[in-house]
């Protein structure tokens, strides 16, 4: 047998060192040093059995262990596939010689050892040039890339969590992110997941933060949506307010604006959703205000409309897993205050209704029942969705990566409870899902998961209940009918920022 592999590397593959231990006749040692960079152009690759030069396919993550490195293992090829096992020599009838598997010839039929893969040319096309130092250990990384690489059968790249991230300086890395249920790849500045969502079925947590009774909270409350239950106390923002807007990537909540007892604020903090944490300082706003509203996907924050005193039309955002302030995404095309709740699917945040100032009284606000749409990935003006059955503001709006719902609010002075859905992935006007338990605004926030959205608070006036309730209803998305009830806000009052860690956003960038 021929002591040198080429491990398919193709036709050229050219070494400068007597300690490489690839196509040479030496001892294998603990490293592979090879004098030189690594580069590939025109990489095919068919029918992978193992490929350890491209394992993860992810540029500093590629790993070569020694145990599949060490040609010297290698018998030989049998049906293309490497063979470790014992072989013997049978001499055929013309007298020549092959190897075979096995350790005795048998009139069994068996296979024929060959000294490479006849697929070998298939698995790596074109050159691979070695022109720097390059050293790997078992086990150890490095990076490198291919111009082109085809896959007809799998491949299967890196997995970790977030904190895992590795922090490749090579556009085009790509891992999948457990944390988030998703593909995700490195732009050259920042980490992207590709757009899909995280089937969380019915898990999940809910948050509420900030809000008044009169008295206002710096209090984060929190529930798990797949339960029937009270909220409890999660810890609290950095200082109290009301009329804050809030995003999540699954992992952070990052709470955006809002009003003191004092003032306006532009602040944002956020807080880790896994465990019990208060609000720590994230950045600002590029305006003050609130009454403003957000779509999130799992890497970006959109933060939209407000009261400034008067009715913004700014949508600003922020890379959650980023500290640092807003940056301008676009304008709203009817700024909004009181309302604008937020949909999001994986690629699409959609604000809902609220009041705007644009005609016919720029002093005398009114409620619009229009639906405005954004990319989240990528920065603009929002464009027409459609229109809400029933328009008003100060409602409360979430859905699943595939339904919108809205519900309550106020139109024409009057609060009512019904709620209404879209389908998030088209453009047209809502349809009637069904109603609340009780009619309500300013605003009952949404919470929810990929099955069951969670209305609560708000400000209820139907003669019987508090102005300020405590009431918490729910639905389940894909189907219609009237809310249930769920359990009572711990911290009752109006204007309570709502998000969840498992909300229909999750999976876009």
């Amino acid at each position: 047998m021929a002591t040198i592999r080429r491990a398919g590397f193709g036709s050229v593959f050219e070494v400068e060192n007597s300690k490489v231990g690839i196509g040479t006749t030496g001892v294998l040692v603990d490293t592979v040093q090879v004098l030189g960079n690594v580069r590939s152009s025109n990489a095919n690759v068919i029918n992978i059995a193992k490929l350890p030069t491209y394992e993860g396919f992810l540029d500093n993550k590629t790993r070569l262990p020694s145990n599949e490195v060490d040609l010297d293992n290698i018998v030989g090829y049998a049906d293309n596939e490497p063979y470790y096992g014992p072989s013997h020599i049978h001499i055929r009838a013309d007298g020549s010689e092959v190897e075979m598997v096995g350790a005795a010839h048998t009139t069994t039929k068996h296979a024929v050892l060959n000294d490479e893969s006849d697929l070998k040319s298939d698995f790596i096309g074109g050159d691979i040039v070695i022109d720097g130092e390059f050293t790997v250990s078992p086990g150890a990384s490095y990076c490198s890339g291919v111009d082109q690489f085809t896959v007809t059968s799998n491949f299967t790249v890196p997995t970790g969590n977030t904190e895992d991230r590795i922090h490749c300086h090579t556009a085009g890395s790509m891992r999948f992110n457990e944390d988030l249920g998703t593909l995700e790849f490195y732009t050259g500045e920042q980490w992207r997941t590709v757009n899909s969502y995280k089937d969380i079925g019915n898990r999940g947590r809910g948050f509420l933060n900030g809000g008044t009774d009169g008295t206002y909270t710096s209090a984060i409350q929190s529930f798990q949506i797949a339960t029937l239950g009270n909220t409890t106390h999660f810890g609290d923002m950095i200082s109290a307010k009301v009329g804050v807007g809030c995003a999540s990537d699954g992992i952070r909540g990052v709470i955006g604006g809002g009003i003191t007892p004092s003032s306006t604020v532009n602040e944002i903090d956020y807080f880790t959703m896994a465990s019990e944490s208060d609000g720590v300082d994230f950045g600002n706003l590029t305006q003050a205000r609130y009454s403003l509203n957000a779509a999130s996907s799992s890497t970006r924050g959109c933060f939209a409309g407000g009261w400034v005193p008067n009715n913004s039309n700014v949508i600003d955002y922020v890379e959650i897993q980023t500290l640092g302030d807003a940056l301008d995404f676009g304008d709203l095309s009817e700024g909004g205050s009181h309302g604008n709740p937020a949909m999001q699917s994986p690629t699409r945040g959609i604000f809902c209704g609220g009041y705007g100032s644009f005609a016919p009284d720029v002093n005398s606000p009114y409620e619009y029942n229009r639906m405005q749409l954004i990319t989240i990935a990528s920065k603009g003006n929002t464009s027409d969705f459609g229109d809400l059955t029933m328009g008003g503001a100060r409602g409360g709006a979430g859905g699943n990566s595939v339904r919108g719902v809205y519900a309550g609010g106020i139109v024409d002075s009057q609060i009512n409870k019904i709620i209404e859905f879209v389908t998030i992935a088209s453009t047209g006007n809502a349809t009637v899902f069904g109603e609340l338990t009780i009619a309500r605004r300013n605003s009952p926030e949404c919470c929810d998961n990929n099955t069951r959205a969670v209305f609560c608070a708000g400000i209820a006036d139907d003669g019987t209940a508090p102005a300020h309730t405590n009431y918490m209803d729910y639905i389940t998305i894909a189907s219609t009918g009237n809310a249930q009830d769920f359990g009572d806000v711990l911290h009752a009052g109006k204007s309570q920022g709502g998000i969840s860690d498992s909300h229909g956003g999750l999976g876009g960038f």
